[in-house]
């Protein structure tokens, strides 16, 4: 029963006592007689229905007028990583650890501080990485590339902040060549993917901005780096695996081939005769001329079409075909003449 300070009298004394310091001591003798406990000014639920040792606990957000978004209460000091109950006895492990859950997520804000548009960003761009299932070692160059532009730039040539992460995943993208085979659409769609307003047009924006800063300059990306990555599309297609089981061709030496001969079309055609086409787009259609050479060759019926290698790669059909049409094709007949 709770106890108040007419109920309360020295034993050595018998003198009245006082409230000071949340403790109920003898005015007469300094004795101190009892502890005042308060009430705790949140109270924690168990999820219902949940039998878990790591049951989840909620508190009242947003309560704490000196912190906006905050868990509304205070979890002990900053260093604390031991917790004890009002009374002053430990907690069981089980509160042990949810109070360390509970006070990591109560401190974030004191560690990001000052650096929250940072946070944010470098956390979007774990997202993006596992999105696209790039590696760490890529992730990694692209944080440190936002991070070096970040600094030199300033404010105003800087369109957002998100936007200039997806620059700096375009630069290690870029760099890595053929280990990463991604298309700056890629990019900006897996931004939009979760809900920032990041596109092609915007990255390419922020490039141009960086260029007049600074020395740095996305490497230009070749058609080549995409041919490991659109072979293995084609032949993981199942509509594609069907009819070379039909063909009765081995997948291991169909694959060979269209990267034998994919190859020798890219060493007759050279950069500037390339032009200004889409790297990615031009390396479905030699992916598809190797295709048509190969069973010209071996006097059958091509495995692939316009239409299935477009769904295969997500590569517009009337692009391939116009590749295909105005550079590849010549080629292709002077490489069945001369075989």
């Amino acid at each position: 029963m709770k106890q108040t300070m007419e109920d309360l009298h020295c034993s050595e004394c018998k003198g009245q006592p006082i409230l000071t310091n949340g403790e109920y001591v003898c005015t007469h003798c300094g004795l101190v007689l009892a502890r005042q406990v308060v009430n705790s000014p949140y109270q924690m639920y168990k999820e219902e229905g949940s039998s878990s040792s790591h049951g989840k606990s909620y508190v009242a957000l947003g309560q704490r007028s000196v912190m906006v978004g905050g868990m509304g209460s205070f979890i002990d000091y900053q260093s604390s990583r031991f917790f004890y109950d009002k009374t002053g006895r430990p907690l069981t492990p089980r509160s042990q650890r949810l109070f360390r859950r509970l006070k990591f997520d109560y401190n974030l804000r004191l560690r990001i501080a000052k650096r929250e548009t940072t946070y944010r960003a470098l956390r979007s761009l774990g997202r993006v990485a596992e999105l696209l299932s790039l590696p760490d070692s890529i992730k990694d160059k692209a944080a440190y590339y936002y991070q070096k532009i970040d600094r030199k730039l300033e404010s105003k040539d800087i369109t957002s902040h998100l936007t200039l992460m997806a620059y700096g995943l375009m630069l290690a993208v870029r760099e890595s060549k053929e280990n990463a085979p991604i298309t700056l659409q890629e990019i900006a769609d897996a931004f939009q993917k979760l809900g920032h307003r990041v596109t092609s047009r915007s990255i390419i924006r922020q490039a141009l901005s960086v260029k007049n800063k600074l020395p740095l300059a996305p490497a230009k990306r070749m058609s080549e780096d995409y041919l490991q990555r659109i072979v293995s599309q084609t032949i993981n297609h199942p509509t594609i695996q069907l009819r070379l089981r039909r063909a009765g061709l081995s997948v291991q030496e169909y694959q060979a081939k269209l990267i034998k001969h994919s190859n020798q079309l890219f060493g007759r055609i050279d950069v500037s005769e390339r032009g200004g086409r889409n790297p990615f787009i031009f390396a479905v259609a030699v992916v598809y001329s190797a295709d048509f050479l190969i069973a010209k060759l071996a006097k059958r019926r091509p495995i692939l079409t316009q239409r299935l290698i477009s769904k295969a790669t997500n590569a517009a059909e009337y692009s391939v075909r116009d590749h295909y049409a105005k550079l590849l094709k010549g080629h292709l007949l002077k490489m069945l003449r001369q075989a």
